[in-house]
C-alpha cells in the first residue's frame, strides 16, 4: 500500500467519524455556525453599496456631518488649547504655527 493510500484512508476515516458526531448540524471552520442575521443584512448593504449609492444632497449631508463637523470641531478646539499654552510660555502668537 503506498503512502497517499494510506493518508486518504486516514482522512477518509476521520471524516466519517466527525460527520457522525456531528449528525444534523453544520460544519464549517471546525465547528458550528450559527449565522447572525444582523451582519448578513450589513454584509449585504456593503456589497451592493457601489451600485445603490447615488451622490446627491443627502448623502453629501451625511457624509459632511460624519466627517467633517467632528474632525474641524476637534480641530479648533485643540487649536485654543495650544493657543492658551503658548501665552503661557510666553511665545508669540504666529496664526500659521498650526496648519
Amino acid at each position: 500500500m503506498s503512502l497517499a493510500q494510506t493518508l486518504a484512508r486516514r482522512v477518509s476515516l476521520s471524516t466519517r467519524f466527525s460527520m457522525v458526531q456531528m449528525k444534523g448540524q453544520q460544519r464549517r471552520n471546525g465547528g458550528s455556525l450559527n449565522k447572525n442575521k444582523h451582519i448578513e443584512v450589513w454584509n449585504g448593504g456593503r456589497e451592493n453599496c457601489d451600485r445603490e449609492f447615488v451622490f446627491d444632497l443627502a448623502h453629501m449631508g451625511k457624509f459632511i456631518l460624519g466627517t467633517v463637523v467632528p474632525f474641524a470641531t476637534i480641530y479648533h478646539f485643540v487649536m485654543e488649547e495650544q493657543i492658551k499654552h503658548d501665552k503661557v510660555e510666553g511665545k508669540p502668537h504666529n496664526p500659521h504655527r498650526y496648519l
